[in-house]
């Protein structure tokens, strides 16, 4: 049996290095390819030097990224291991359509989607069974360059190899040497970069959360197993109950970290969020929050909720609980006739937006005539746009958000993702710029506003992330 191969001590040096920034962990099956990615990326850097290149790598975002691309965006085309594909179509998604409303969104990740062939192989399954047009794909991952090429939607023939070649020619042109997707199979799927091991989620302004189906296949395997069980913990609470996980068969098992059931079939083990498992991290209440009454002391004989005023605080629990239990029409009913109370109008929003959100974005623009200045339905109204690809309202919405509150983090964030998909990488970069400023100033540990569970620090790495990403744009106006 071969041993695995040692690393000198200059392999060695930058691997520590990309381990501390990234979260990255290469094992020592893996040191020979990994030698020969280091020498690649040096070769490509003009660089000979470790102690240089590592130097280099501190301040260079782009040498960087081209390392990571070495070091892990290997084996990737259309419809790899085709057998998981049919378990999509042929179990997971019948499954889906019986249990979800008809006009209910369904929401699919590519966590770790490489130059786009996995995330744009998911949106040709869903074009297939006719469903494409109440999806929203995500593809995410580490790797700028890779989310860059990916959404450019252009593929040589070694993408398309196997099965991918008859199931990827009627979505595709070819065209000098190449082919390309057509603009309705590109628009279906939103890329960003994402760091698994680092960054926030869910649910940052992104989409990472109440996922359907995830995706998440031969990156585990780049994790420490201490990493490993953080990472399982995250995707598991951005599936909505009952949301299914993929993963290789060469990706380690994740059922000792969380409760996932596990169901057989091609290539491996499914995992699968419980239907009945809601289960969310304590949040501690704010300072000076006041203590919801008891729901036993507000509910009728006939089991409808009475709306009154003085039982208000126990129905925003009750909306709140169900909300995170993925109950989102009972959460919607409860706060249907509660227009008057702005936490309660924004729960309704947010409970419509988990099935249908183009009603969510109905609801909000009603809600907003009786609340025209409330800086949270606003900020709502401008994700729900985002989410319907409707960015140019989107970016009017949100800078009347920060009009009414400069101090918004999250709107700041949002701003930046909206001006980085219009192209405006300068004008990102100052949006992100100024989300980070206003998390240094405060507590790491403090809740942000408008959000459901984030931190301030959580921010400020997401932030850091998207600036390092965008590298040296100079600063315009936008």
């Amino acid at each position: 049996m071969n041993e695995p191969a040692q690393l000198g001590d200059r392999e060695q040096r930058i691997l520590d290095f990309v381990q501390q920034r990234t979260g990255l962990y290469i094992r020592s099956a893996q040191h020979q390819h990994a030698a020969s990615a280091i020498g690649r990326a040096m070769r490509k850097a003009g660089s000979s030097d470790p102690r240089a290149y590592v130097s280099r790598l501190e301040r260079d975002m782009a040498a960087l990224d081209e390392l990571i691309i070495e070091l892990v965006v290997g084996e990737t085309y259309f419809f790899r291991f085709p057998d998981q594909f049919r378990f999509l179509a042929q179990t997971i998604l019948p499954e889906l359509v019986g249990r979800l409303r008809e006009t209910a969104i369904m929401r699919f990740w590519s966590a770790g989607c490489a130059t786009g062939e996995e995330a744009y192989s998911l949106a040709i399954v869903l074009e297939e069974a006719g469903l494409l047009s109440r999806a929203r794909i995500l593809g995410t991952d580490i790797s700028k360059a890779a989310i860059e090429q990916a959404g450019r939607g252009v593929f040589h023939d070694w993408a398309l190899r196997g099965e991918g070649q008859s199931r990827v020619m009627p979505h595709a042109t070819r065209r000098d040497g190449s082919y390309v997707l057509h603009s309705e199979l590109r628009q279906a799927v939103h890329f960003r970069c994402l760091n698994l091991a680092r960054d926030a989620y869910p649910p940052v302004a992104g989409g990472t959360g109440h996922q359907d189906v995830i995706f998440c296949r031969n990156v585990l395997i780049y994790l420490k197993p201490s990493t490993i069980g953080q990472v399982a913990a995250k995707l598991y609470q951005s599936l909505s109950p009952g949301g299914w996980l993929v993963t290789a068969a060469s990706d380690p098992q994740l059922d000792a970290h969380v409760p996932f059931e596990m169901v057989q079939g091609p290539r491996g083990v499914y995992y699968r969020r419980p239907l009945n498992d809601a289960t969310e991290p304590e949040r501690p209440a704010p300072a000076g929050a006041a203590t919801a009454q008891p729901a036993s002391r507000i509910e009728p004989e006939d089991g409808h909720q009475d709306i009154r005023h003085d039982a208000q605080p126990a129905i925003v629990e009750l909306a709140r609980d169900a909300l995170a239990a993925g109950h989102y029409r009972r959460a919607a009913e409860l706060t249907a006739d509660a227009a008057a109370d702005i936490d309660l109008a924004c729960l309704h929003v947010k409970a419509l937006a988990n099935s249908d959100t183009e009603s969510a974005l109905a609801a909000c623009d009603e809600l907003l005539n009786v609340h025209p200045l409330s800086t949270a339905l606003h900020y709502l109204n401008a994700i729900l746009l985002m989410e319907l690809h409707r960015d140019r309202e989107a970016l009017g919405m949100i800078k009347r958000v920060l009009c009414l509150d400069r101090s918004l983090v999250i709107a700041h964030m949002a701003l930046g993702t909206l001006l980085r998909r219009g192209g405006n990488l300068p004008g990102a970069q100052r949006a992100f710029r100024n989300a980070r400023d206003l998390c240094q100033h405060e507590d790491e540990t403090g809740a942000v506003p408008l959000t459901d569970d984030e931190t301030f620090g959580s921010i400020l790495i997401a932030a850091n992330h998207q600036i390092a990403s965008l590298g040296d744009s100079r600063e315009e106006t936008p």
